[in-house]
């Protein structure tokens, strides 16, 4: 089986009778010679060139960008896929998105994304390629020292502990009788995060040709020409700020309603109490009346203080404007605040988010 759209043209040798396919066409050039768009088509409300890209000349090109709004991952909406085929409809290669997970057995509840068991890059691909072509073979799997160096001199300032685990999976296939190889290669980030371990792989590459003309090489190649648009990467940046802000905003709210639950239960059995006390007043003297009044007011007060001070919850971190900023120990350990507005804040639990425009990180006090 193959990609949708990607299909080849050649007819399926018979199972029996010994008839054969016909002449496969000559190898083909995989030199680069055209330039060609990778489009996001409606995440903006119109198309947008997300990037540019340099592919083989007379090859064809489909596919590109679009979004997953329905998951609170704010990593995972952006969805990218996208090919790039030869003249002879079985040659190809393709950028297709990634995955940000969070390692199963040191999830934190607190995070939105999802949980998945892959420890290593080989781990991913060999999901990967089952969920594509299932029933694949996997034909081998080798270490990509080279692509792990350029992954970790290509990460955000002030991205630390971070472990960077690159690979290449060859797997193979037929495809309309065809034998196929195809090499899927990827590169992990694992990286500490409130005490458990997410994984990341931001987009792999996959490349394909019939058995005995695969071109490794012509996925760096194509990777090495890629331009991505800068307003469209600012506006993608800001997106996902806005979309993490939005999250925080909704975790704020519910524990807000929950507080506010309750309190109106402890006011309500307070009410009760009070009414108590008013009725047995009625029959004690106005001594003993203030007496019990006044250590039910006492006793009242101890308890409001006990319970505010346990499901406050929060975390303190020094504001821009040296006041301090209280954080619910339920949103996301790290903390942004408006430099020109103090009053406006976000919280996040993702740790390659930077900081929006206007925004500094603030850093907890002890």
């Amino acid at each position: 089986s193959g990609d949708p759209g990607l299909q080849a043209s050649l007819p399926v040798a018979p199972a029996q009778g010994g008839a054969a396919l016909p002449p496969m066409p000559p190898p083909l050039d995989t030199r680069l010679g055209q330039q060609v768009s990778i489009m996001d088509q409606a995440g903006f409300g119109q198309p947008v060139v997300a990037a540019t890209v340099a592919i083989p000349a007379g090859w064809q090109s489909g596919g590109g960008i679009t979004w997953n709004t329905g998951t609170s991952c704010f990593s995972n909406q952006m969805q990218v896929n996208w090919s790039a085929i030869g003249p002879d409809s079985l040659t190809a290669i393709a950028i297709m998105s990634g995955f940000n997970w969070q390692v199963q057995g040191s999830q934190n509840p607190e995070n939105p994304c999802p949980i998945a068991p892959f420890r290593s890059t080989q781990e991913f691909l060999a999901a990967t390629a089952q969920k594509l072509r299932p029933g694949v073979r996997i034909l081998g799997y080798e270490k990509r020292p080279d692509l792990e160096q350029k992954a970790a001199a290509a990460q955000q300032q002030g991205m630390q502990g971070v472990r960077h685990d690159g690979g290449q999976m060859m797997i193979g296939y037929e495809q309309d009788g065809v034998p196929m190889e195809e090499a899927l290669i990827a590169v992990t980030g694992f990286t500490m995060n409130a005490g458990g371990v997410m994984g990341s792989v931001g987009t792999f590459y996959a490349v394909r040709a019939p058995k005995g003309r695969l071109d490794l090489g012509l996925t760096q190649r194509v990777a090495d020409t890629m331009q991505p648009n800068p307003q469209y990467m600012a506006a993608v940046r800001q997106r996902g700020m806005d979309g993490i802000g939005h999250w925080a905003r909704e975790r704020s709210q519910a524990i807000s309603d929950w507080h506010n639950r309750e309190m109106a239960m402890i006011n309500a059995r307070g009410n009760a109490d009070r009414h108590a006390i008013r009725m047995r007043g009625n029959q004690e003297t106005a001594s003993i009346y203030n007496a019990i009044a006044a250590n039910t007011s006492a006793t009242t007060d101890r308890m409001h203080a006990t319970t505010m001070s346990g499901v406050g919850e929060y975390d303190r971190y020094a504001g821009v404007d040296g006041t301090e900023v209280q954080n619910s120990i339920h949103n996301g350990p790290r903390v942004f605040q408006n430099t020109s507005d103090p009053s406006q804040a976000i919280s996040t639990s993702d740790p390659y988010v930077n900081a929006p425009g206007g925004y500094q990180e603030l850093e907890p006090q002890p």
